[in-house]
């Protein structure tokens, strides 16, 4: 029996179909292998090739695969396999069915390893408080519906986030003291849910991260909601209601992201619908790839956003700089961390 840990279920859980219905792979109670069995294991070739048969589903080369044990298990990584010791019990149904005698953590107890291995992962060279800022686009990835892919495009879309922000608090207060609990609850209330692609993410991140960890502080929006048309508009429009991907209700305000492939052969529809947006009474503004790749252009649009939300733009000043740029290269360079 193999259980996958970290960041090999973050990758088991990216390769499973769309549509699929997380609760329906949970297991009430797993009793986790001990360090023998698993050497075992290694010795004889099964996790080699358990190892080789995610690598032909699409699973990234250069990532071992993370196995976790009950005990102590010092000294049992290698380079294709990398052992992870559990204390303690396992809280019932986070841990999932991935195969012949295979099971993955549950997309919450993945991402509690992930704060818990965050330093690791990392490097201790990373500034902590970027981790909040990493931690959380893998937050919004689970919630949202897309998952990261090593393709071209980058992700696929989801029909159904794997998970919500309330099932991750749940877990953080049944494991409060747990290793990685501190480092969760720092980071689960930058975690918005409902975005649709990776470059969305990067775009509230950069907005909405306080400016204690590198962004502009503005108000949490909500993400990819619809907006009822009233009738009056659907004489003349087509659409019964519209999905912005960012949108500040208060402020009627709607910031929408522009990828080239995406909206590519949709720019009339585009158009139009940010028209019935303005008819409806609401701000739009478009953000570009270039526009988030040129800290400049960025925080150009971002001031437009500043003036209509009542909000103050942080000084640039060398600190704020500083941790700005590295989070903007943590966002947009897409660093193979995980």
């Amino acid at each position: 029996m193999v259980v996958y840990y970290g960041r090999w279920c973050i990758w088991w859980w990216r390769m499973t179909v769309p549509d699929i219905n997380v609760g329906g792979l949970r297991q009430e109670s797993l009793c986790l292998p001990n360090v023998a069995e698993v050497n075992e294991a290694r010795s004889d070739g099964t996790l080699q090739a358990v190892r080789q048969r995610c690598l032909d589903r699409g699973f990234p080369a250069y990532l071992p695969m993370d196995v976790m044990v009950r005990g102590i298990a010092k000294n049992l990584h290698t380079g294709e396999v990398w052992v992870h010791q559990w204390n303690g019990l396992i809280p019932c149904f986070t841990v999932c069915v991935a195969g012949e005698d295979a099971f993955a953590c549950a997309p919450e107890l993945c991402f509690l390893q992930l704060c818990r291995d965050a330093t690791r992962i990392l490097g201790t060279g990373v500034d902590r408080r970027l981790h909040v800022g990493i931690l959380a686009e893998l937050g919004c990835e689970l919630c949202g519906t897309y998952s990261r892919q090593d393709t071209k495009r980058g992700y696929r879309d989801r029909c159904v986030a794997l998970t919500n922000v309330a099932s991750l608090m749940f877990l953080h207060g049944r494991m409060a003291h747990g290793s990685g609990a501190k480092c969760m609850r720092e980071v689960v209330p930058w975690i918005l849910e409902g975005l649709a692609s990776p470059m969305e993410t990067a775009l509230y991140l950069l907005l909405c991260l306080p400016v204690w960890l590198g962004g502009l502080g503005f108000a949490r929006p909500v993400a990819n909601a619809r907006i009822q048309v009233p009738v009056e508009f659907r004489g003349r429009w087509q659409w019964e209601h519209v999905v912005p991907d960012l949108w500040w209700p208060e402020a009627a305000l709607v910031v929408e992201y522009d990828s080239d492939e995406a909206h590519a052969g949709r720019e009339r529809e585009d158009q139009e619908r940010r028209e019935l947006l303005q008819d409806m009474g609401k701000k739009v503004v478009v953000f570009h790839a270039d526009d988030l790749m040129d800290d400049k252009k960025f925080r150009n649009k971002a001031e437009s956003l500043a003036v209509h939300l009542g909000h103050r733009l942080p000084a640039i000043d060398g600190r704020y700089a500083l941790l700005h740029k590295m989070l903007r290269d943590a966002l947009l360079k897409h660093r193979r961390w995980i």
